[in-house]
């Protein structure tokens, strides 16, 4: 590979939030107690405009999710684990060689005696509906995991799953 793939999120996955949180503080200002309450009516205003600007940058920029280098991957994505409100999105290099098992698709696991098939690492009622790029790798001798869990928000993901599956070969796992 020559130069390195990058793949970044659409934008209609990055103004969607945005627009609802507007929508919402729009909505607040026409309800009878905001509107007489004055704390609370600039508290809405100071939202909305929050929300506004926030739309406007993420309109703007662009937010890479994965970028296949020469010799790695650049990931962007959450660990999985019970601490699922407060994870924080990070960036990881992972070297081809530490890559162990790249799993993509509406993952599902069995549990409770194989009644109940639920994504991993997700416990949220949508997940049943995401699909995934799960990554295992070491890392300096320990094994660690990494996933993006909404892959069809990346543009092009359909490229991306075969530049996956033609660089790693028998490491992926689809379950498209």
């Amino acid at each position: 590979m020559n130069a390195d793939k990058t793949f970044y999120e659409t934008t209609a996955a990055k103004v969607v939030p945005w627009i609802f949180l507007s929508l919402i503080s729009i909505i607040a200002l026409f309800v009878p107690i905001v509107s007489s309450i004055f704390a609370i009516k600039i508290a809405v205003y100071l939202v909305l405009l929050f929300s506004i600007l926030c739309l406007i940058k993420s309109a703007v920029t662009k937010r890479a999710v994965v970028t296949l280098q020469d010799d790695g991957i650049i990931l962007r994505g959450v660990r999985p684990g019970i601490w699922k409100l407060f994870q924080r999105w990070i960036t990881e290099r992972i070297d081809d060689t530490s890559v162990s098992l790249i799993r993509i698709g509406y993952l599902r696991e069995k549990q409770l005696g194989q009644l109940f098939s639920l994504p991993p690492g997700e416990s949220s009622k949508g997940a049943m509906f995401q699909m995934f790029l799960w990554v295992k790798y070491d890392n300096h001798g320990c094994k660690r995991e990494l996933y993006y869990p909404h892959l069809k928000n990346v543009s092009r993901f359909m490229e991306l799953i075969q530049s996956l599956e033609s660089r790693y070969g028998s490491k992926v796992e689809k379950h498209l």
